[in-house]
């Protein structure tokens, strides 16, 4: 498979992971992603998947601005390598849009290191587990208390699926880490891996991505996948653990 189909692949898997956390809507030429709960979360509401002919971008500007304005939502668009036309990116910046950060792709290529950490032990968790992992969750990403409700609701529903495996880290029995794995077509999207602040820089979230990628070799994945935003300066972090970067993204906001 050459790295074009691959990485539309990478897309996909992203998309429908968040698409189980906010509200899509496949409008012509553009997928648009919006939680009016989390209204501030560029994550959470953007407009993704651009495609049209350079006549019609003004027309698909402000077709998905009028979406993010009737919502009282900032408006958000993903630039990718796959975004036609190829100067939507300028049309954006003409119309007072500033680039707010880049998303870079990264795909596990090879194992790092033996990781000789101890008192540390991963565990696929499920329902019952459900309120450790929001609270672990909401802690290590600073979530609101007026949004952890809206996480619990939405995680609640996925907790049960086949196709998506939920982590916790342990130090002496207390919950300190978490993650996701979600297979979709064969590829393992790895989703909110976080630590609590206090336990960070001891390797939790290290073990917890060798735990991860050994789970997706057992659902036979071909490839495994994380995205991470380069303000928060952890690229370098995931290439010691055995990912590249493969292609980035930006992230543009009107403000």
């Amino acid at each position: 498979m050459d790295s074009t189909s691959k990485w539309k692949q990478f897309e996909e898997n992203e998309n429908s992971w968040f698409s189980f956390y906010s509200n899509t809507e496949n409008i012509e030429h553009a997928l648009i992603f919006i939680n009016e709960k989390m209204a501030d979360d560029p994550l959470l509401n953007h407009a993704s998947e651009i495609n049209c002919e350079s006549d019609n971008a003004s027309i698909v500007l402000d077709r998905v601005a009028s979406r993010f304005r009737r919502k009282r939502i900032s408006q958000c668009f993903y630039i990718s390598p796959f975004t036609s036309p190829k100067n939507f990116e300028e049309i954006l910046q003409n119309n007072g849009f500033k680039m707010w950060d880049k998303l870079d792709v990264m795909e596990y290529s090879n194992e790092p290191k033996d990781l000789n950490i101890e008192n540390i032990i991963i565990k696929r968790v499920g329902m019952e587990s459900l309120k450790s992992w929001i609270r672990v969750f909401s802690g290590s990403f600073g979530i609101s208390l007026s949004q952890i409700q809206e996480y619990s609701l939405r995680s609640r529903i996925l907790f049960p699926r086949s196709d998506i495996d939920f982590y916790l880290a342990f130090i002496r029995g207390k919950a300190v880490g978490c993650a996701t794995l979600y297979s979709k077509d064969s590829i393992g999207g790895i989703y909110f891996l976080g630590t609590l602040k206090e336990y960070r820089d001891i390797g939790v979230s290290s073990i917890i991505l060798k735990a991860i990628s050994q789970r997706s070799q057992e659902r036979n994945n071909n490839s495994l996948i994380l995205q991470v935003l380069q303000k928060d300066e952890l690229t370098k972090f995931y290439k010691k653990n055995g990912f590249k970067k493969c292609y980035s993204k930006k992230i543009y906001l009107l403000k």
